[in-house]
């Protein structure tokens, strides 16, 4: 999303290219934060995502794709998103 004088709109892919280099990442920690847990569920998305993060995709840290299939809101904690801009610095949104 971009902000213009009107309000909020979508960005076009080549606005979003000047600033996302190629991915970006979502993680979420179970049972606690980063500063708590071993436990951590990642996926890289695409510079202009569209569909859903599936399980099967992620990355997982201390976790099985069984336990991970079986996980209750309750358990998700600190969930962190992030990219790398075209000059290598990388942005954190929480």
């Amino acid at each position: 999303m971009k902000l213009t004088l009107s309000g909020w709109t979508l960005a076009s892919s080549s606005e979003i290219g000047l600033v996302v280099a190629t991915t970006g990442h979502v993680s979420v920690y179970i049972d606690g934060s980063n500063l708590t847990s071993n436990k951590n569920i990642g996926w890289d998305i695409p510079q202009d995502p569209t569909g859903t993060l599936a399980l099967e995709h992620a990355y997982l840290q201390n976790l099985t794709l069984s336990e991970a299939q079986a996980l209750t809101w309750s358990r998700w904690g600190h969930l962190g998103i992030s990219y790398d801009d075209a000059l290598g610095m990388r942005y954190f949104a929480f």
